[in-house]
């Protein structure tokens, strides 16, 4: 990659001989700069540090959150018509919404407890209850596109 461009790190690790690491894709979002630092060191650097993951993977306290995964436990009720996923940070924490279009007709209450003991059991760490919220409504309103 050229220098000052992004692209995911990757790792090969020849010194451990009983298990090296090739070609490993951490998933880290970094800027190469290989142009000799002041101190005339020549090591890579990445300038900014991590930028960001290539992934949609968050970390809500602790625990590693795909979006994508979310997704794939959602599409399995019928009664769904569409959601939304949204992180946000409040005094340095991220708290996890889900916001869920519910199928006229359907219990939205019942739908609720269902997917949020599936989306909850994605990990085996348990969030908790202020981390994960969802948010369900009966109406065509919620994504009007």
């Amino acid at each position: 990659m050229p220098t000052g461009e992004i692209g995911e790190l990757v790792i090969t690790n020849l010194g451990r001989t009983g298990f090296p690491v090739i070609r490993y894709r951490t998933g880290d979002l970094v800027r190469l700069n290989l142009t000799p630092c002041d101190c005339r060191r020549t090591f890579a650097r990445f300038d900014g540090g991590l930028l960001g993951r290539s992934d949609d993977m968050v970390t809500i306290r602790g625990v590693n959150v795909y979006p994508t995964a979310i997704e794939n436990v959602i599409r399995q009720f019928g009664n769904v018509n569409e959601f939304q996923v949204t992180v946000t940070t409040l005094h340095e924490m991220r708290h996890l919404e889900v916001q869920i279009e519910v199928v006229s007709g359907n219990d939205a209450e019942r739908v609720r407890t269902r997917t949020s003991r599936r989306i909850i059991g994605l990990s085996s760490a348990r969030p908790a209850s202020n981390d994960f919220t969802a948010v369900y409504q009966q109406s065509e309103q919620l994504f009007p596109f």
